[in-house]
């Protein structure tokens, strides 16, 4: 997950308390790129409203490193314009915050469903 918010991050993580999944937390754009390239996850949260950081040119990057990596892009509110922005970025996925634990265990089973589990390793 990248967000630059450690409450978001321990959110999520309660949310993914009761499967198998292993969650890693990156603050900031460097952190975000060094442990996409060391870990290769399966599936990205990215929140696209961090401080100091052009999430969506990270997920450009990302993307043109790793195309099978599914990125959910994470927003305080939605719109139209930032669903577009997000996609035309790379991202696979857009949910708003507060998020719905129901509909992101949907976004990551469809996800899985969709071969992205272990498709960069």
């Amino acid at each position: 997950m990248a967000d630059d918010e450690d409450s978001n991050f321990n959110l999520i993580r309660e949310m993914f308390s009761e499967t198998k999944a292993t969650l890693v937390h990156a603050k900031n754009d460097r952190q975000t790129i060094q442990q996409v390239v060391e870990i290769k996850p399966d599936l990205i949260l990215m929140d696209i409203k961090m401080p100091g950081m052009e999430t969506l040119e990270v997920a450009r990057q990302i993307k043109n490193l790793f195309p099978k990596i599914f990125i959910v892009a994470t927003t305080p509110g939605g719109n139209a314009a930032n669903k577009e922005k997000c996609s035309a970025s790379g991202c696979d996925g857009y949910i708003t915050k507060p998020i719905n634990k129901e509909l992101l265990m949907r976004i990551v089973w469809e996800a899985m469903e969709h071969g992205v589990k272990n498709a960069t390793k």
